[in-house]
């Protein structure tokens, strides 16, 4: 009877670390949600899936307008008027026809923030041609100067807008980003609508969500 007890236990143990050790391997990080919400909607839009709202009351679900003649591009599907860091005049239009639009919240006096800040200039400069990259700033009005050097030092480009982000045209901007943390990232997909929030830094992490929305 020990001896038949001892085995037990011992098979157990080998069970257990054996689900470990799938559990530790079975995810990358920053993609995981991504790939379970495109095995979740199989390819419809995202609106059709109750896990899609965001927020307790998000804006409705973009409607991908003006598609390129491949089907596979849309114009920002959330209106706005501002100026960028340099006061230049910026709209939807102005980040173009893409597939997918990167959508980031952020603060100079959060340190997570300021360390990935090289990861998305490099990110936005690997994927602009496909990728729109808007910021929304959460101290633009009271730290601009601040603002622009680490946008600056960090090589984010000049195509990676960034505006105040209580500019009241981005009203429906930021109720979408809007998780009570910063850095918060939404994806608008012109194949798979708004994804979930990421909340927190993922630096280049953000290229396997990048990669799987682009297919």
């Amino acid at each position: 009877m020990p001896r038949f007890v001892a085995a037990a236990v011992m098979m157990l143990l080998l069970l257990s670390a054996c689900g470990v050790s799938d559990a530790d391997t079975s995810r990358r990080p920053g993609r995981s949600f991504v790939d379970d919400k495109i095995n979740s909607i199989g390819g419809q839009n995202s609106s059709s899936e109750p896990d899609d709202v965001i927020g307790s009351d998000p804006p409705p679900p973009p409607t991908p307008s003006a598609p390129s003649p491949s089907g596979a591009g849309m114009i920002f599907p959330y209106p706005f008027s501002a100026v960028d860091l340099y006061g230049n005049p910026v709209n939807e239009m102005t980040l173009g026809e893409k597939e997918v639009f990167f959508v980031h919240f952020w603060g100079v006096w959060c340190p997570p923030c300021v360390a990935e800040m090289p990861d998305l200039g490099e990110l936005a400069q690997e994927y602009g041609d496909r990728v729109g990259f808007i910021a929304l700033v959460e101290d633009y009005s009271y730290n601009l100067d601040g603002v622009i050097n680490l946008v600056q030092t960090s090589g984010i480009p000049d195509s990676f807008i960034m505006i105040d982000a209580y500019e009241p045209s981005a009203s429906e901007i930021l109720d979408l980003l809007q998780s009570g943390a910063v850095p918060t990232t939404v994806y608008i997909s012109s194949k798979y609508g708004v994804s979930e929030q990421v909340v927190g830094a993922l630096g280049m992490a953000y290229a396997y969500d990048l990669d799987e929305l682009l297919g």
